[in-house]
């Protein structure tokens, strides 16, 4: 049996996937660092009563900062599928 070639994906495509990468794989390490240095800031901080202070603030840094994070990394996982070439049938 012989294969089919399989079609390598356009330069318009292969630049927004390139695009795709790299703006989530930004969004991933800058958002991720910054939820990461205040999420590591609020569990070593003492409690101490305050409304935002101490695990508090690790939370709400999960919440606020995690979303972008993971958007940054669905990016990351979209301009991958696009490098893919599409698949034919059988």
């Amino acid at each position: 049996m012989s294969e089919t070639p399989t079609a390598a994906p356009s330069s318009v495509r292969r630049f927004f996937a390139a695009m795709l990468i790299l703006v989530g794989g930004l969004m991933a390490v800058l958002c991720g660092l910054c939820t990461a240095v205040f999420f590591i800031g609020g569990v070593a901080s003492p409690g101490g009563g305050d409304p935002m202070s101490g695990m508090d603030v690790a939370i709400l840094s999960l919440f606020l900062g995690g979303i972008p994070t993971l958007i940054g990394v669905g990016l990351i996982f979209g301009g991958r599928a696009l490098l893919k070439p599409p698949r034919t049938g059988p």
